[in-house]
């Protein structure tokens, strides 16, 4: 690695470790500093606008995420929350962005997020992507069924990427997830049913975790409501949703995706929410340049 490369690293790992332990003593004077440092960090007007939208939601009055913030920084162990952050901003949109650039330009597709399939040798695969820009993996140990072992290996492998396990059966895949939370740059999303089996060692491990949910299950607001109140209090911090493989869009699906948010931008749940296939997209876009982030993040649009 380069001297200015190192350089940059040691003083992001040392702004972010600082900005986390800022956001333990949870004021909202703590929250408007953290947001000024990373301010300070930008390179541009553009930079600087998208840090003055998130300073918008982040501190409007009535909303969670100061709360939110909170209890990420007081229940994920640091160095984990500092190997996600560096790993995402750093890797995933600066040196993987120019890759996923040049990939473009050359008519190949590549992806900052790819979903692993069940392969023969993960490792190579994940080498693979990891060449043409992609940081961060998503691993859904019941479809890796036959590969557990080894899909739990790929985080200590490529410490500089991202790893996002999903967890449907506790009973046969929670063992694989034991041992890839040891590493720091580990993500675990927990079926529903799986929540009350998992997240008691998850949080006790200081473990990043939350929920995926299918659209298809949502049976009314109201109850998601509750639901979202009951993960949080489980200890969950992202809730993230998507439509069942190989389904067709659907005006429902669009009507509970607008609902969702809504409910983001004016920060409401105590959870990061997320839609899996849409934000997945408009970030890869982002990386991209084909969209413009502010339009993205902006609590009006």
């Amino acid at each position: 690695m380069k001297r200015r490369s190192l350089f940059t690293l040691s003083v992001m790992q040392t702004m972010t470790g600082r900005a986390i332990r800022d956001m333990r003593n949870g004021g909202s004077r703590e929250m408007r500093n953290v947001l000024e440092l990373c301010r300070g960090f930008a390179r541009s007007p553009r930079q600087r606008e998208v840090w003055d939208a998130l300073k918008v939601i982040l501190t409007a009055p009535g909303n969670r995420y100061q709360g939110l913030l909170h209890r990420v920084a007081c229940s994920v162990r640091e160095d984990s929350l500092k190997t996600l952050i560096i790993n995402l901003s750093c890797n995933a949109f600066s040196a993987g962005r120019e890759l996923l650039r040049m990939q473009a330009a050359s008519g190949t597709k590549s992806l900052w997020l790819q979903q692993l399939s069940p392969v023969s040798d993960l490792r190579t695969e994940v080498r693979r992507c990891t060449q043409l820009g992609t940081c961060v993996f998503l691993i859904d140990l019941q479809e890796c069924r036959d590969c557990r072992a080894q899909a739990a290996e790929l985080a200590a492998r490529n410490s500089r990427c991202i790893f996002i396990y999903l967890v449907s059966d506790p009973e046969a895949e929670f063992p694989a997830v034991i041992q890839a939370v040891q590493c720091e740059n580990v993500c675990i999303l927990l079926a529903p049913d799986a929540v009350d089996a998992c997240a008691p060692a998850l949080k006790k491990r200081g473990i990043l975790f939350g929920i995926i949910r299918n659209y298809d299950d949502i049976q009314d607001l109201s109850q998601e409501k509750d639901l979202l109140e009951h993960w949080t209090r489980a200890g969950c911090l992202l809730c993230v949703y998507r439509s069942p493989q190989h389904s067709q869009p659907c005006a429902q699906n669009e009507e509970l995706y607008s609902a969702m948010n809504r409910a983001r931008r004016s920060g409401q749940p105590e959870l990061f929410l997320c839609d899996l296939d849409r934000d997945t997209a408009a970030i890869q876009d982002i990386l991209l340049e084909r969209r413009d982030i502010t339009d993205f993040i902006r609590p009006d649009s």
